[in-house]
């Protein structure tokens, strides 16, 4: 079975055909992007990744330490692991000038978006760090408060098979980002599944409090590169059902973001996919690609 979705970002409709060609219309706006073809599978290429969650804020003065784990963990998993860096909270609220010395201009950046609280408040994330490992639950809990069971819970996920392959084409085109999503199942599926995309940005240098600055390579808290950051959800906050159940069966999403007004830099955005089952809202794969231009 193989279908084409086209979607469209924070979707006011979804059309289902057999093809789609250029022009289509979002949002009564059209736009000559083609649906790319995408590369055959071959066997033994897919691989099982991971999606972490770090949920930080810039008042968090442990949250540095977080994210310093995380890049000896990404270092040892390469891009089997993935990293969205969730702001929300009481650490992530805006603090303009505050009386800390070094950096008057203050904490004035907002990283919180819609869907990282609606995260947080589902999952009843109450301190920073915390973070999920594929939303599974660690002792009755999918949240890991503080980073002191990051590394071992990561350790001690059994490493199954790949069910699910997320394939991503990512084109920036004309102040909007055009993302095609191709899913594959590569076992019979029961489970209800959704598809949640979201873009992320690294790079940004902004103030981050502290509290362990001898650390390793742990910037001054004036300039500290946050990474990972998400910036919106393309899908709504819990994604977009896949219809599919049989092994082999496939479909395509696409969906279209606008940059207009925005001050995320495209050369340091990326496109995370992830897809998950909707009763245990555990995330079944992951993956993520770097924008392109067209």
């Amino acid at each position: 079975m193989k279908r084409i979705v086209f979607l469209v970002a924070v979707a006011a409709g979804i059309v289902a055909c057999d093809k789609v060609e250029k022009p289509y219309q979002i949002k009564s706006v059209e736009v000559g992007i083609d649906t790319p073809s995408f590369p055959a599978l071959e066997a033994g290429s897919v691989v099982q990744k991971y999606l972490f969650e770090d949920y930080t804020g810039h008042l968090c003065t442990n949250c540095p330490d977080g994210a310093r784990i995380l890049k000896e963990l990404k270092a040892a998993m390469g891009d089997t692991l993935i990293v969205m860096a969730v702001h929300a909270g009481v650490d992530a609220m805006v603090k303009p000038n505050p009386s800390e010395k070094g950096c008057s201009y203050g904490y004035a950046a907002d990283y919180r978006t819609p869907a990282g609280n609606e995260y947080a408040s589902t999952f009843n994330v109450k301190v920073n760090p915390s973070g999920m490992l594929n939303r599974t639950k660690f002792k009755g809990n999918p949240v890991l408060e503080g980073t002191t069971d990051w590394a071992s819970s990561l350790n001690s996920i059994e490493r199954k098979p790949p069910t699910i392959c997320i394939q991503i084409i990512p084109i920036y085109s004309k102040d909007m980002a055009y993302v095609f999503v191709k899913t594959t199942l590569l076992a019979d599926m029961p489970n209800k599944l959704r598809l949640c995309a979201v873009l992320a940005e690294s790079g940004i240098i902004a103030p981050q409090k502290n509290g362990k600055p001898s650390i390793g390579d742990i910037p001054d808290i004036c300039d500290y590169e946050h990474n990972h950051v998400l910036r919106t959800a393309i899908t709504s906050a819990w994604g977009d059902a896949v219809d599919l159940s049989q092994k082999n069966d496939t479909i395509i999403n696409a969906y279209a973001l606008p940059f207009t007004e925005k001050s995320w830099k495209k050369e340091n955005c990326g496109i995370i996919v992830y897809i998950y089952d909707d009763d245990t809202k555990e995330i079944l794969q992951v993956e993520e690609a770097a924008l392109l231009e067209e």
